[in-house]
Formats: structure tokens, sequence, C-alpha cells
């Protein structure tokens, strides 16, 4: 499945959009939702990482990638609908149950919360991107008080989003032995 590459593209939209001051298109969608993720036990982890290989097959022989149409909102709801879209539902469902999910929606907090606290210092370089932004807003002369104050509310607001993606401390650690293989396994080709 791509659904690290979906995630990863929701966060870097409302990443750039913080960061540009761009504000038209995301007027248009709704915000990213992602999942709340959960404190995750080895077994855990394990298990998700069992399914990504088959899941990336899959996706690959349905082109579930084909299949997604996001448009803003709960990034799980676009996987999902993919799955059914391009038919691999079902087949995606028996590929995570092998590994005692109940399905994609009892996987995709789990397999979140994996994907996410395998790459930590992904969100140190954006902590320090979005540090970087709010000073230039701070020290542009040629923006007036009502465009910084604008500015730097939609980059809140866009903050609270990648918040969301903020792996839990403890996670961090319970993926680290597996953080290089989860890496492996949902890389894309591009």
């Amino acid at each position: 499945m791509n659904r690290y590459r979906m995630a990863l593209i929701a966060a870097g939209v409302a990443a750039v959009a913080a960061f540009s001051g761009f504000s038209a298109g995301a007027a248009e969608h709704a915000a990213p939702q992602f999942p709340k993720q959960v404190v995750l036990t080895k077994n855990q982890v394990e298990r998700v990482v069992a399914t990504l290989g088959p899941a990336e097959a899959l996706s690959k022989k349905y082109k579930t990638d084909e299949a997604a149409d996001y448009n803003g909102g709960d990034i799980g709801t676009t996987i999902r609908q993919a799955l059914t879209n391009s038919g691999a539902l079902s087949e995606f469902n028996s590929i995570v149950g092998k590994q005692g999910f109940t399905g994609f929606d009892d996987w995709w907090p789990v397999a979140f919360s994996v994907m996410t606290a395998a790459q930590p210092e992904a969100f140190s370089e954006n902590d320090a991107k979005l540090a970087g932004a709010v000073a230039n807003i701070q020290g542009n002369q040629k923006m007036t008080p009502q465009q910084k104050t604008q500015a730097l509310a939609r980059m809140k607001q866009n903050s609270a989003v990648m918040e969301q993606m903020r792996p839990l401390p403890q996670n961090v650690g319970t993926v680290a032995p597996y953080a290089a293989e989860v890496k492996r396994l949902v890389q894309t080709d591009e």
C-alpha cells in the first residue's frame, strides 16, 4: 500500500501551505486527518511489519494508487475507498486478518503509529523549518501586522495537522529495531 506516501503527501501539502502562506487551495479542501495513534507493543509492530510487503504487492496488483482520490479530510477513508474502488479491500482484509487484525479499520491506526514512529527524525526537521518560518514572518518588514497575524494563524492550524503525525515518544523506542525494515517496505518508486 502506498498509504504512507499518501499520508506524507497530505502532511507535505499542509507543511508547504504553512511555510509559504498559501491559503487559496487550503480553503477548498478539508485539513488532512490521521488516526489517533496507539501505544505500540512489540507484537503489534511485528504484525504490522508482516503485512506491509503483501499489502504493497496487493497495491501494485490492483493499482490502488490509481483508485485513490484524496480531496482532504480523513486519510484512512481515502485509502479504504481506494481499496474498495480497485476491488482489493477483501483481499487486503485477508492479509491483515492473517496477522490478527479484524480488517482495515483495526489495522490502520496501528500501522499509522508504526510508520510515523519509524521516522522520528522527520519531525525534528519540520520543527526547525517551522521555527525558521515563524521567524521569517515575524521579521518580514513588507508584511502588515494583519498579514503577519493571518500567516501565523495559518501556520498554527497547519502545525496542528503535523502534530497528528508526530510519533508517540514511547513508540519510537518500540519501533526502532524495525525502523529500517518499515522504511524499506513502504518506500516508493518515486
